[in-house]
């Protein structure tokens, strides 16, 4: 049970529409390992606790984002920076400190204020997204590009399919399925806002016709849960000429 001035003040934050969330709950714990305690408990069951920590400074706290997905709390990742960001992350060589993205309906103070407590957010960090699927879903679709969705592949030659990514991080593919006429790499890094080549290779040489192909991976660093990446399709046209 928490002393009667912070249930009385959390209690008071709450009944005037704060948003109270939990910071870094595995703080000055063994190896970090957070443990969700009775005070945190109690503002839960009342209906205070909205929101969690799941990355905190340049950590990554798989438990909280477990409890986030379980109890339906808000996800959010902060810097803890005490001092000049420029003093603990090196941004020149790429560091950028964790984000929580917030899907607002408008630019207003009112909007992102319901989005949280509406559960609208990822994480940024590391060059990874965490979220559920319905945010990170959209995000991967509508940065990656096909150039060439219609390629042409001659007995058992190949095709270079030209995929770009107009986000600003790095995409990470791991190939789920490939489909019965064709093999295409294991893994493929797209890069941000660049155009990077995807080999499709013919698995024999006396393919013939049109074929609408669904090429299954799994963007790995787009975490829906601590242990499962967002499956996602990327969908070409190939045509198959025997050779001559």
């Amino acid at each position: 049970m928490c002393n009667t001035n912070t249930w009385e003040a959390v209690k008071a934050a709450a009944e005037q529409g704060a948003f109270i969330f939990w910071n870094h709950p595995g703080w000055k714990r063994p190896k970090k390992k957070s443990l969700w305690y009775a005070q945190q408990g109690e503002f839960y069951d009342q209906g205070w606790l909205k929101g969690l920590e799941v990355v905190n400074g340049e950590d990554y706290d798989p438990i909280v984002h477990d409890w986030c997905l379980r109890e339906k709390l808000t996800m959010l990742a902060d810097s803890d920076a005490h001092g000049p960001i420029l003093m603990e992350m090196n941004l020149a060589a790429g560091e950028h400190r964790p984000m929580t993205l917030v899907f607002a309906t408008e630019r207003s103070a009112g909007a992102i204020k319901e989005a949280l407590f509406s559960r609208r957010t990822a994480v940024y960090s590391q060059n990874v997204l965490i979220g559920e699927e319905a945010f990170l879903n959209p995000i991967f679709y509508q940065s990656v590009q096909i150039k060439n969705p219609e390629v042409i592949i001659t007995g058992k030659g190949s095709a270079l399919l030209q995929i770009y990514n107009q986000s600003s991080i790095p995409i990470e593919l791991v190939t789920q399925a490939s489909p019965k006429e064709i093999t295409i790499p294991t893994k493929v890094t797209l890069y941000p806002e660049k155009t990077v080549l995807l080999e499709l290779r013919a698995k024999t040489n006396n393919l013939s016709g049109t074929k609408e192909l669904v090429l299954r991976f799994r963007a790995n660093n787009f975490k829906l849960t601590p242990k499962k990446a967002l499956p996602v399709e990327l969908k070409v046209r190939v045509t198959f000429t025997p050779k001559v």
